[in-house]
């Protein structure tokens, strides 16, 4: 962390295990971007093993509130998977997950 590099880190899971990192908080610059491919219901069909919408907002928002710049992916987003499960009501739900991080 002495070399001064900036970093991009991007992770469905959860990067909090950095923070036992020394020094990591502080270090600068540093990103940290968390992908999210859409409701916790295509986050089931599209990424199963990977932590739930509601654990990646929370490590978000913790990140966040440390002072640790955040950006939030939400891609790839598949409209037809949007379509099929919301019907006429997929832009809704692409608009409330954005809600959710505003």
């Amino acid at each position: 962390m002495d070399y001064g590099v900036s970093l991009l880190i991007t992770t469905k899971g959860d990067p909090s295990f950095l923070l036992e990192l020394p020094a990591f908080i502080s270090y600068k610059p540093k990103l940290i971007a968390t992908t999210i491919e859409g409701t916790p219901d295509i986050l089931k069909l599209l990424s199963p093993g990977a932590p739930p919408f509601d654990a990646r907002a929370a490590t978000v928002r913790k990140l966040s509130d440390l002072g640790i710049d955040t950006i939030i992916r939400f891609d790839p987003i598949f409209v037809h998977l949007f379509q099929a499960l919301y019907g006429n009501h997929w832009f809704d739900k692409i608009a409330k997950l954005i809600d959710v991080f505003a």
